[in-house]
């Protein structure tokens, strides 16, 4: 019997890019497929879109799903799941686009080596690729997936991967709705938590398209809080999962994941337009004593130094470098 798949897009404010998204998902070499759209409440015409390609593929199961107000990207997907009738979840962004065979890829992997997730190799366009390069097929079970989600990034996506619909709600694994940032890192982790064999394929089947604009910027102070508290949030998360596993080699591939972010985060803090006293309470919070306790790594040891010292570690060679580019580019 040919399994179903169920496609999940959340739409938000995506009108220049949400029909070539779709296309690519509509025009798959697997046929028994269903599409879970979710309009997110947006300000432009990506309905409008969405609505017309509908009546272009009458043979297709499209489902339009409308939220009353803006909701988030991890509340659409959960509405997503929720409604889907599918075998297998595969979750796309809306201003992405995947391969023709991408979906068949996909499920000849999983139900081949009898996963509970797949995952393929991302094209990043427009920008430098953060995951590393799948090379051949490989099968990863037990606390070895645990230890490569936080030893590797090729995990960290939520797009690039196809789930069992029994899997995820045998196990209850949903998006986190009250966090604005890495909502796909803890998606990713508590599904790696859950699973008992992923496979990873070497087929370039999903296009992660960076658009000029897409950065958060500092214009909204609590925003730029809230996300921060999100990342904390994360964090606290992982030393759950240490707790939870209680093991050496799990517990030193996430002692350094987690070291790697209180840096990349603090460093991130001290070069937002922030004052100070937020800049330095956000620091605090983000290396408190149980993030210390659990961090490994050299990232660690410099988040625990003070905030001024540390501010001047980040700032100053961000300021040579600032400098050196305006003299090299006049700007």
């Amino acid at each position: 019997m040919m399994r179903k798949i169920s496609v999940i897009i959340p739409v938000y404010n995506v009108e220049s890019y949400i029909e070539n998204s779709l296309l690519s998902a509509l025009n798959q070499t697997y046929k028994n497929v269903e599409y879970v759209i979710i309009d997110d409440c947006g300000t432009d015409n990506s309905i409008g879109v969405v609505e017309r390609i509908k009546g272009q593929f009458s043979d297709k199961e499209i489902k339009i799903i409308h939220h009353t107000n803006n909701q988030g990207v991890s509340v659409a997907r959960n509405t997503g799941i929720e409604n889907c009738s599918g075998d297998y979840v595969y979750i796309m962004d809306s201003d992405d686009t995947i391969s023709l065979d991408c979906l068949q890829r996909h499920i000849e992997a999983i139900e081949s080596y009898g996963a509970d997730i797949s995952c393929s190799n991302t094209t990043v366009v427009n920008g430098r690729s953060p995951f590393d390069e799948i090379q051949h097929n490989l099968v990863i079970e037990g606390d070895d997936i645990l230890i490569e989600y936080f030893s590797k990034n090729v995990f960290i996506s939520s797009c690039n991967k196809m789930y069992k619909k029994s899997f995820l709600n045998e196990n209850n694994i949903r998006y986190v709705e009250n966090i604005t940032m890495c909502e796909d890192a803890l998606w990713c982790m508590d599904c790696c938590v859950s699973a008992n064999r992923v496979v990873m394929i070497p087929d370039y089947t999903y296009n992660y398209i960076v658009h000029s604009g897409s950065a958060v910027t500092s214009s909204d102070n609590r925003r730029i809080e809230k996300h921060f508290d999100s990342i904390v949030y994360v964090m606290n998360s992982i030393i759950d999962v240490i707790k939870k596993k209680n093991s050496n080699d799990i517990n030193n591939a996430a002692g350094v994941r987690l070291g790697t972010l209180r840096f990349k985060n603090s460093a991130r803090l001290c070069l937002l337009d922030l004052d100070e006293n937020t800049k330095k309470e956000i620091f605090s919070n983000m290396n408190a004593d149980i993030l210390v306790k659990y961090s490994r790594g050299v990232y660690s040891y410099l988040c625990n130094m003070p905030y001024p010292i540390f501010k001047a570690i980040i700032y100053i060679p961000y300021f040579i470098f600032d400098v050196i580019k305006k003299v090299k580019y006049n700007r």
